[in-house]
């Protein structure tokens, strides 16, 4: 964060689910991992990360909070 001082990271945690630190006032945000309908956790998670990560970025765009685009 020294280095780079105005990045917000958004750092994917698989199972764990995410997690946000802002830049502004260095807030560690966590989102657990999504269940499924029946209540089990997910197993395929093949392109999630990318599918996570265009998701949560179309959303913050549009001015949404930053939990709600993690969700």
């Amino acid at each position: 964060m020294t280095q780079y001082p105005h990045l917000d990271i958004l750092l994917k945690q698989g199972a764990d689910g995410s997690s946000f630190l802002s830049h502004t006032d260095h807030s560690l945000t966590p989102c657990p991992a999504v269940k499924d309908q029946k209540g089990l956790s997910i197993v395929d998670t093949t392109g999630a990360g990318d599918c996570f990560t265009a998701a949560f970025a179309s959303q913050l765009i549009k001015g949404k909070p930053v939990l709600e685009c993690m969700q």
